[in-house]
């Protein structure tokens, strides 16, 4: 506990450029110090944010890496670099490296799972497993989550990090992401994710964004359009799962069918 004062004292004095990469890493790669890994990321945002968000604008890129003060990679795939990359540049560079993914492109929102009286917001019930596993481990040993289903949102999934690290212990690299104007923390990990009906089953394997403090809707600007969410996907899905879905109204209800 003292160590912990100790370092949240350190990083309150440090701008998060230069903070040496030894106790950077040590930071961000220990579970215990997960609060003060956000305390650096908060900090950067709130010195550099403005600027950051300039570059976006500027690049036109969905992903940014920045360390001591410059871009040093820039991309329109949101979930590049790699980690692996990303260590890479900071050996290179001999300073903490900051990846920064841009606002989703979510075109429009729909509304099933319940928001009021008479508002809900649809929903798909998916399962998800670890990379390595069959498409049957999925569905034996995976986890169901009830999942908000937008048509508006192209790709993204996005769970719960406590979820992912249910299938996979390993702590990627945490990365900053906007979403509604609003910051957020999270993990992106390559997973399987699979939907059932009552013939068959299917899968594919995608980066799923495990978001930190999912709970806290001040933390987790995706629970501010339904609190009581517990993932969020997109057409991806259906498009290449090949599903058909159904929403019935007057049992608030979805169903689906694999093509």
């Amino acid at each position: 506990m003292e160590e912990l004062k100790e370092i949240e004292e350190y990083l309150r004095g440090i701008d998060p450029f230069d903070i040496p990469l030894d106790k950077y890493r040590r930071i961000m790669n220990d579970e215990r110090y997960s609060s003060l890994a956000n305390q650096i990321l908060v900090k950067l945002d709130e010195l550099y944010g403005d600027w950051i968000r300039e570059k976006f604008r500027e690049t036109k890129a969905q992903s940014i890496v920045v360390c001591d003060r410059k871009v040093v990679f820039y991309s329109k795939n949101r979930y590049e670099p790699s980690d692996g990359e990303v260590r890479e540049m900071e050996e290179k560079m001999g300073k903490p490296c900051y990846v920064i993914t841009g606002e989703p492109l979510i075109e429009e929102r729909s509304n099933w799972s319940f928001l009021s009286e008479s508002d809900y917001y649809p929903t798909v019930e998916i399962y998800l497993g670890r990379i390595d596993w069959s498409d049957d481990d999925v569905f034996e040993k995976g986890i169901k989550v009830r999942s908000d289903f937008d048509t508006g949102n192209p790709e993204y999934t996005v769970l719960d990090e406590k979820t992912c690290r249910r299938m996979e212990s390993e702590i990627p690299l945490r990365r900053v992401g906007y979403h509604l104007g609003r910051r957020y923390f999270y993990f992106p990990r390559m997973m399987k994710v699979g939907i059932p009906d009552r013939r068959r089953n299917r899968c594919l394997s995608k980066i799923v964004e495990g978001v930190d403090n999912w709970n806290n809707v001040e933390l987790n600007p995706y629970r501010l359009a339904n609190p009581n969410r517990e993932g969020f996907i997109g057409r991806d899905l259906m498009l290449k799962l090949l599903f058909r879905i159904t929403l019935d109204p007057g049992l608030r209800r979805s169903t689906w069918e694999l093509l």
